[in-house]
């Protein structure tokens, strides 16, 4: 049985499944690759299926990033799953220091890199998101430079691009809500991974650079928006106990209208329509969610919220909100 199995989902990745496949192998760990392709249409597969080294998953559609590596996981025999998007490169070496975390740390479900943008000059691509009360995530260091490795530490949740997860925590927890399709889902993951006992954690020694937005560049910004919202409200209704569902969902609800009021008021009918959509959609499918809740509440959750949400939730300056929702993350000063 391999120690590692590399899920990697493709949509019509060619252009950079070389470059992350030889860096794989240059990395210094065998490791069992399984790629899910998506329905591509841009010679992926046939790329695929010359490298017999790889285990290939061929949908004739575009099931979701979420659904394919649920599939890519169901697929894997390692004792860890390493998530590992198309439009990445690793550093060599990168898994030694995720094993050793793992090997050293019982209680840890799950961990991420450090993600670095992709060509020089190098900028953090991710370092680990935290809860706000608001519900929304505040992504740590996002865009600016890179700094010296420290010491692994407490994230709330961590990236679906490079995420070392125990295959037995997955078992119990679960793997990604396919409802998500796309987006939050590893954020989902991450808290259900809490909520069972575990740990997750940044890894700086770890590195991956990451082409950030390559997939999503070549999607409708309504779609982007629509599954974003609609995943972070379906998120926070899951997995909130009930007294702090109570606080923290009428003022994001709250600040989904105002944003909504906003992108009318900017002209930006698109993202209105697709915030209302996302709300709507949770409307429409709360019976679902309050079953999957119940499930997470009963069946997974170890830990309550008051001893939780301290470890996992940060608190920021407002102007972070305005950055966050706008696109320009990168600009927000602590």
């Amino acid at each position: 049985m391999p120690q590692v199995s590399v899920v990697i989902v493709n949509w019509n990745g060619l252009a950079f499944l070389p470059a992350c496949l030889e860096s794989l192998s240059a990395c210094g760990t065998p490791v069992e690759i399984i790629v899910v392709d998506n329905g591509s249409t841009d010679g992926s597969v046939e790329y695929l299926r010359q490298r017999p080294e790889i285990v290939l998953i061929s949908n004739a559609t575009n099931t979701g990033y979420a659904p394919a590596n649920n599939a890519g996981i169901e697929r894997s025999t390692g004792e860890f799953v390493l998530l590992l998007n198309n439009d990445t490169r690793v550093a060599p070496g990168f898994l030694e220091p995720l094993l050793k975390v793992m090997a050293t740390s019982a209680d840890v479900g799950a961990c991420q890199c450090k993600m670095l943008s992709y060509d020089p000059p190098y900028r953090i691509d991710a370092y680990g998101s935290y809860l706000l009360r608001t519900g929304f995530l505040y992504h740590l260091r996002y865009g600016k430079p890179d700094l010296p490795a420290e010491a692994p530490f407490e994230i709330f949740a961590a990236k679906g691009a490079a995420m070392l997860i125990r295959a037995a925590v997955l078992r119990q927890v679960g793997s990604f809500d396919p409802d998500f399709f796309a987006y939050l889902e590893d954020s989902d993951l991450s808290w259900r991974i809490w909520l069972g006992g575990w740990r997750v954690l940044c890894v700086p020694q770890s590195v991956v650079y990451h082409r950030a937005g390559a997939t999503a560049s070549r999607l409708p910004n309504a779609f982007v928006t629509f599954h974003s919202f609609k995943n972070r409200t379906c998120m926070l209704l899951k997995n909130l106990s009930a007294p702090s569902a109570w606080r923290i969902l009428p003022v994001h609800l709250a600040l989904n209208l105002g944003l909504i009021a906003m992108e009318l008021i900017r002209g930006r009918g698109g993202a209105a329509r697709a915030v209302a959509a996302a709300l709507n959609w949770n409307r429409r499918h709360l019976r679902t969610t309050l079953r999957k809740r119940r499930d997470i509440q009963q069946r997974i959750r170890r830990v309550p919220d008051r001893r939780l949400l301290p470890r996992i939730t940060r608190r920021v300056r407002p102007a972070y909100y305005w950055y966050l929702l706008t696109g320009g993350l990168d600009r927000f000063t602590e």
